[in-house]
């Protein structure tokens, strides 16, 4: 596909979205919607892509007309429907009410005077054996929102929110290696890599713990790798020892 394409298809995502650029009326102009979603999606069969143009693209049409999606968009369609957004539900309009009459007149530090059982009531302890701990150690992870604008009341709008949300359900399902990055039809198994313990997790049957070639190698591998660079076994284009690493990474690349 042509780098032209892409661009339209694009553009024409974010103009249906309201995020018109200063080019795309010219360029747009006299292109069908058809043509649009002919190149839209083609551009969205690109992997790279695919996120993108989708979460834009899925406005261009309204609902009844959905059915003109090319199957790889309508996909993503229909699941974007069935997600309520979270500012949709009851429980949001209920602590937007409650921000509404408490948010303004709340003072933190009177808070605190009022309550000195208040930092107590908003934290949270949880202990770490040494199993599970980073440090090889027993250690605690605490909690503190005390200092945050909340009272009880807000905590427990929060808590009916996230239970409105599914909050613990999709919780689940990410741990239970459900396919649930729904834009590009995989799971979101980043806690695999924080199994210390190895216990199996699976996607699709399939143990990618300890399978060959799963997380357990490839930890291995980058510990090898690493002694190598410290140690200076591993040597640059140069033949000299590293000295200056550049750690490159984006939100959950850079684990």
């Amino acid at each position: 596909m042509r780098t032209g394409e892409g661009a339209l298809a694009f553009e024409a995502a974010r103009a249906s979205a309201g995020h018109r650029h200063p080019t795309s009326a010219g360029r747009l102009k006299g292109v069908s919607t058809a043509a649009q979603l002919e190149a839209a999606s083609n551009f969205v069969s690109q992997p790279s892509q695919r996120l993108t143009v989708s979460v834009f693209l899925k406005d261009i049409l309204p609902l009844e007309n959905s059915r003109l999606l090319p199957p790889q968009l309508s996909t993503h369609r229909e699941t974007t429907r069935k997600m309520a957004p979270a500012n949709s539900l009851p429980a949001w309009a209920d602590l937007q009410a409650h921000h509404d009459s408490v948010g303004n007149a709340f003072v933190l530090k009177e808070a605190f005077k009022s309550d000195p059982e208040r930092f107590s009531k908003f934290s949270r302890t949880f202990k770490l054996p040494a199993a599970v701990s980073s440090d090889s150690v027993d250690s605690e992870i605490l909690f503190d929102f005390s200092k945050n604008l909340v009272t009880e009341e807000t905590l427990d709008k929060l808590v009916k929110l996230a239970e409105g949300a599914g909050l613990e359900k999709k919780r689940d399902d990410m741990f239970d290696g459900k396919k649930i990055n729904f834009t590009e039809d995989r799971a979101v198994y980043h806690v695999a890599l924080r199994n210390v313990e190895s216990t199996p997790m699976s996607i699709d049957g399939v143990d990618v713990v300890n399978t060959p070639g799963g997380v357990n190698d490839v930890l291995e591998h980058i510990r090898v790798f690493t002694e190598q660079v410290r140690s200076g076994e591993w040597k640059g284009f140069t033949g000299k020892r590293l000295t200056t690493i550049v750690n490159i990474g984006i939100g959950g690349s850079d684990l």
